[in-house]
């Protein structure tokens, strides 16, 4: 974004003679701020986990959730043993109703909780995240005491007003419904039901279920054009409607794009008294300013740079259309008649907001790309369907709850309204939702990519103003659209790529072969929540990878397939689902190869002697499952001894998966000669038990590299302290994924035609 407002400002100064002063003096101090702040940066990022603090600070906002009481502190003091320093923000978590208001002081003692880092590509940094909000940890309660009940008056009115309105949703509404009006209008998602957050998610429409521009600058241009009709004068009616405005952003959580949209009404409100134009690049890098130097590490988050990246494309493009119109020649008195006819106007209206809808859409699909790692396909179609409905959703919703509050009958007739149009825009969703290709998936695209992206984008968009003939500027859009699609899409890979991810006391191993297809090994846990949604999916996502073409399983433990039945309910495209071939009836494999088949995945068999090959030019990997055998099976209920054990070859390097295989299991691999030798890498049995991969196991594989799946601190003690030491003894180097995060194994031919092996362990930002 640094990039292209560089580029802005110089385009605008040739194009306008006008220099955005604010918006340099806005880099300038945001990028100096910035430095100060790591210097300055909180101690409490550097203390230990699970320590006992003492902490004071003033309560500036509470909210429950999940049954426990979050209390959010700012100008916090720390207390740690005998030392005291002072803090931004913290989040207290109480198992308890502590009984306090809004700008009470208190003092509490709890055990302090850091926040955790990613250990997966793709995966969400909470770490991150809250860091980017200045929340520098959360304390879990014990105890509290009131310092000063000095309360906020306005703070808590507007507390209560929230809690009142969400209540009334609540009551005059289906849950669905009142799930969307809380987000759209109250900034509450958490009644917000998880299909429907879906829905909106995949017609790229989550913009309306936040408080933005369009909340503000409707309910403050209506409140001031109210008060100027009652005949108020302008600085009485500025005043009010400022105020309101600042209320309601207050009341809704306050939010980035709150902040941003709030803020900007108040400098327009401020023009409107002075007289001044509004000038909307002004506007936009004075809210920046007061954001940055309050908090420098918001330009990480993806809500700052979505809300203040689509408000200078807004601007941009409004820049562009007025330079456009004002090149055209003054038509003929008849020619406007004509276009002022009914017709005419919603082509016009149609066209326009496809052209500005699109405009935006390629703006921001960096920023999109880099937080999201996919795009809608048709979001430029459901956004103007948007741009119609929801104004009217959020002035009937708004209505109906500020008189469902007085009158629930009468609130309860205006949200029939609202509700109809809320069914009316989820089922356009569903509707693009069902079309061919609706979901783009394009992986998390490099620094380098981004700044090449955007130097086109801006030779894209001159060539669009130059250019006087529409056929020209077609020929343009077509060409620099699909240079810019390629430009934010494009992967670079080592020839062979194998991922062994964090999913906590579980399995889950990613392979990339030299032809670019993929597959996966098992995938799942038994400690980590929606495994396949946070931690598979959001990696394949962030690495392009729109669908594996094999997924085998070893066994059918939840701990190796529980994300992967995420994964099919998720309708993400899985090729085809090998499973060992089995003579016993198991209920967990009936369940799998149900969800697949509903999922269009085809559903295959793998016994010892299979053998899968990619080829690419003269490399050739191939996989090879060594076990089970159907004839030679060590008990029928023994799901961990007959794991599928498959093997790894590309070119002299040699990898080995065996599952959750036992002693005895490898006994039985053992006796079959040559079916084992060196390996350069073991994917380590049973997450590092000591019942698996024993020495005489090891002596003939002699591996290399020992990759450990098992979460941290798990109840089974994995891995254990022998099967540490038999890897040691061996003189292999052993990598935990609890420790490292997710660890990948790069192999490739370097220039002087020697083939390599890189471990690469995922490190947390």
């Amino acid at each position: 974004m640094f990039f292209v407002s560089i580029l802005m400002m110089i385009w605008i100064y040739y194009k306008r003679n006008k220099l955005p002063l604010l918006l340099i003096t806005f880099l300038i101090a945001g990028y100096i701020r910035y430095g100060q702040a790591i210097e300055l940066e909180s101690p409490l990022y550097r203390m230990n986990d699970n320590q006992n603090v003492l902490a004071a600070g003033k309560i500036y906002k509470t909210e429950v959730k999940n049954k426990k009481e979050y209390l959010y502190l700012n100008d916090v003091q720390m207390m740690v043993g005998s030392r005291k320093f002072p803090a931004n923000s913290i989040l207290i978590i109480s198992n308890y109703h502590v009984s306090s208001h809004i700008g009470n002081q208190i003092k509490i003692k709890g055990k302090f909780k850091k926040w955790k880092n990613a250990k997966n590509p793709g995966a969400f940094n909470e770490s991150q995240y809250y860091h980017t909000l200045n929340i520098g940890g959360k304390v879990l309660l014990n105890s509290y005491t009131m310092i000063d009940d000095t309360t906020d008056y306005l703070g808590e009115w507007l507390k209560k007003l929230r809690t009142k309105t969400r209540q009334t949703y609540e009551k005059l509404c289906t849950d669905k419904d009142a799930g969307v009006l809380c987000a759209m209008i109250l900034g509450d998602t958490t009644k917000l039901e998880d299909t429907t957050k879906d829905i909106y998610k995949d017609a790229g429409i989550m913009h309306i279920l936040a408080i933005s521009g369009l909340h503000i600058s409707m309910l403050g241009l209506l409140c001031y054009r109210l008060f100027r009709r009652l005949g108020i004068g302008i600085l009485s009616s500025s005043v009010i409607a400022s105020f309101i405005v600042s209320s309601y952003g207050i009341l809704t959580g306050s939010s980035i794009s709150t902040h941003r949209a709030v803020l900007m009404f108040l400098i327009f409100m401020g023009a409107q008294l002075l007289g001044r134009t509004f000038d909307m690049f002004t506007a936009v890098s004075l809210t920046a300013l007061v954001m940055l130097y309050g908090n420098p590490f918001v330009m990480f988050q993806g809500a700052f740079l979505l809300s203040y990246g689509g408000v200078i494309i807004i601007a941009f493009y409004q820049e562009i259309e007025q330079i456009r119109t004002s090149d055209k020649c003054e038509q003929p008195e008849e020619v406007k008649v004509k276009k002022t006819q009914r017709i005419k106007k919603c082509l016009d209206f149609l066209t326009e907001g496809i052209k500005s809808s699109f405009f935006i859409q390629i703006g921001l699909l960096p920023i999109i790309a880099n937080f999201y790692y996919e795009s809608p396909r048709y979001a430029v179609f459901t956004n103007l369907f948007v741009l119609i409905l929801a104004p009217m959703i959020l002035q009937s919703g708004l209505l109906g709850g500020m008189v469902g509050n007085v009158c629930p009958y009468l609130g309860r007739v205006i949200l029939q309204g609202c509700s109809f149009m809320i069914d009316l825009v989820e089922n356009i969703c569903k509707f693009f939702r069902l079309l061919p290709f609706s979901q783009w998936i394009i992986g998390k695209p490099q620094s380098w990519q981004i700044f090449i992206y955007y130097l086109f984008f801006i030779i894209f968009i001159s060539g669009i103003i130059l250019c006087k003939k529409k056929v020209l500027r077609f020929g343009i859009f077509v060409i620099f659209s699909n240079i810019l699609f390629l430009i934010i899409s494009l992967h670079i890979h080592s020839e062979v790529e194998v991922t062994i991810l964090y999913v906590g006391q579980g399995d889950g191993s990613y392979i990339r072969g030299p032809a670019g297809k993929h597959y996966f090994i098992d995938g799942g846990s038994s400690d980590l929540k929606e495994v396949g949604k946070n931690q598979i999916l959001p990696f394949l996502k962030s690495k392009g990878v729109k669908q594996i073409d094999y997924w085998f399983i070893s066994h059918s433990d939840e701990d190796h397939i529980s994300g992967l039945k995420e994964v099919l309910k998720d309708n993400y495209h899985v090729k085809c689902l090998f499973l060992p071939k089995m003579k016993i009836d198991n209920s967990k494999y009936k369940e799998l190869i149900s969800l697949a088949k509903k999922a269009g995945t085809k559903v295959m068999y793998i016994q010892k002697g299979n053998i899968l090959q990619e080829k690419y030019k003269e490399k050739k990997m191939v996989l090879k499952c060594l076990y089970p055998c159907i004839d030679n099976l060590i008990s029928e209920e023994s799901c961990n001894e007959n794991s599928a054990v498959m093997s790894l070859e590309f070119f002299n390097i040699k990898g080995l998966f065996t599952g959750d295989i036992g002693f005895q299991g490898e006994e039985i691999l053992l006796q079959n000669k040559n079916l084992l030798s060196d390996c350069d890498f073991l994917k380590v049995a049973h997450h590092g038990s000591k019942n698996s991969t024993s020495d005489k196991f090891l002596q003939v594989v002699k591996p290399e590299i020992s990759l450990i799946s098992c979460g941290e601190n798990n109840s089974y003690g994995h891995p254990h302290k022998e099967l540490l030491s038999r890897l040691s003894n061996m003189k292999s180097r052993s990598y935990i994924t609890y420790q490292e995060g997710a660890v990948t194994i790069k192999i490739f031919k370097s220039y002087d035609n020697k083939v390599k092996m890189v471990v690469e362990k995922f490190s947390p930002h």
